[in-house]
């Protein structure tokens, strides 16, 4: 009976076999892991057919506008606004006092809200102040106030 003995590789063997790991090396990081379900459970499906249609939008701002011969008008926001309305198309020909562009500004219309707040405020102390006067001179027309205070109240 023949034994065999393992022998080292050779240098022609090590290239082959370092050739072999870096090739199994590259094309198994070369692709990404596909990941394949399976399942029995209908999905439903809608279709719609595709419909060619134009978008239109509108842009809604006051603004004196003096146009230049030959030249185009360029009309912008003075703040990060959304258009809320814009009467006419491109091409369709205004005349003077025309509204080409609302926006919808928020900060703008936050400040406004803010500010008929502080009008109705101040509307309902210029009432409540004349309520006072009124009663005061009715006060003093009875002898039970003086006119000193009479004439504070309606300064």
């Amino acid at each position: 009976m023949m034994r065999r003995r393992w022998a080292a590789p050779t240098v022609h063997g090590s290239r082959l076999v370092t050739a072999l790991v870096t090739v199994l090396f590259a094309v198994s990081c070369g692709r990404a892991a596909v990941e394949e379900l399976v399942t029995t459970t209908a999905v439903p499906v809608s279709v719609q057919p595709a419909v060619v249609k134009s978008i239109r939008g509108s842009i809604v701002a006051t603004a004196l506008v003096v146009p230049a011969a030959g030249a185009e008008l360029v009309v912008t926001a003075p703040e990060a606004a959304r258009i809320a309305e814009m009467p006419h198309a491109e091409g369709d020909r205004v005349r003077k006092g025309d509204l080409l562009v609302r926006f919808d500004i928020p900060t703008m219309t936050a400040s406004v809200r803010q500010r008929r707040a502080e009008m109705a405020q101040a509307q309902a102390r210029v009432e409540q102040a004349r309520a006072s006067a009124d009663r005061l001179a009715g006060l003093f027309e009875r002898g039970v106030a003086a006119r000193k205070d009479v004439e504070d109240v309606r300064r």
